[in-house]
């Protein structure tokens, strides 16, 4: 079993794809290194996707919110 502090560690990490350890990672089961090759993905790709879906159309403000109101905003 290894310390929670370490392992959130990791996890924020690699979401945030800082590319910092406090090598824990070694001692990880594939599993456990599955998730963060996921998590990593997820942080990279996650950001854009969300600019991505924000901007899609054009870049108008007031457009956007009557897309919010109208329930016409891309989501995931």
């Amino acid at each position: 079993d290894l310390p929670g502090i370490p392992l959130l560690f990791e996890v924020v990490s690699a979401v945030s794809t800082t590319g910092l350890s406090m090598d824990v990672t070694p001692s990880l089961s594939a599993a456990s290194l599955l998730v963060l090759m996921v998590l990593m993905l997820a942080g990279k790709v996650g950001p854009f996707l969300v600019l991505l879906a924000v901007f899609s159309g054009r870049l108008d403000a007031a457009d956007f919110l009557d897309r919010i109101r109208d329930g016409r905003v891309l989501t995931a």
